[in-house]
This record gives C-alpha cells, structure tokens and sequence, in this order.
C-alpha cells in the first residue's frame, strides 16, 4: 500500500496522497508514512522528517515490528538538513 501512495504521490505531485489525507482524517499512520515516502522521494526534507514524526507517534501495534526502519528513514533525513 505504501508504494502505490508514494506513485501516486510522484505522479500527480501530491495531489491524490493529499487526498487521500482529506478523505481519512481519521487515519494517522498509513497517509503519514506514504506522505513522508513521497516527499523524501522528491527531495522535501522538511516535510518529509513532519510526516515520519507523526507516523511514528501513531505507529499501531502490528507495525512495531518496522519500527527501527522508519526512525532510521527519520534519522537520516535529520543528519540531512
């Protein structure tokens, strides 16, 4: 699922992963982690390291197991800016 929000997100500059934000205000992990995919991706650190701090806040029990790859995909783009 990831990957299809961050093509999407390349492909259309943002528009259907901002979106998709609006149509699940409720979701707090899923849209973050795509969201912050996407904008590393093109090359936006600010909100890139934003949308990875609010995916790791939220982060849900079945995705614990993942989570010393988003703090080091978080980390890294700290050492960056």
């Amino acid at each position: 699922m990831h990957g299809f929000i961050e093509t999407r997100f390349l492909g259309r500059g943002g528009y259907d992963a901002v979106r998709g934000k609006a149509d699940h205000p409720d979701e707090t992990f899923v849209t973050y982690v795509g969201l912050a995919r996407g904008y590393t991706a093109v090359g936006d650190t600010r909100n890139a390291i934003a949308n990875w701090e609010i995916a790791i806040k939220n982060i849900p029990e079945n995705q614990k197991v993942n989570l010393p790859v988003y703090e080091q995909a978080l980390k890294a783009l700290k050492e960056k800016s």
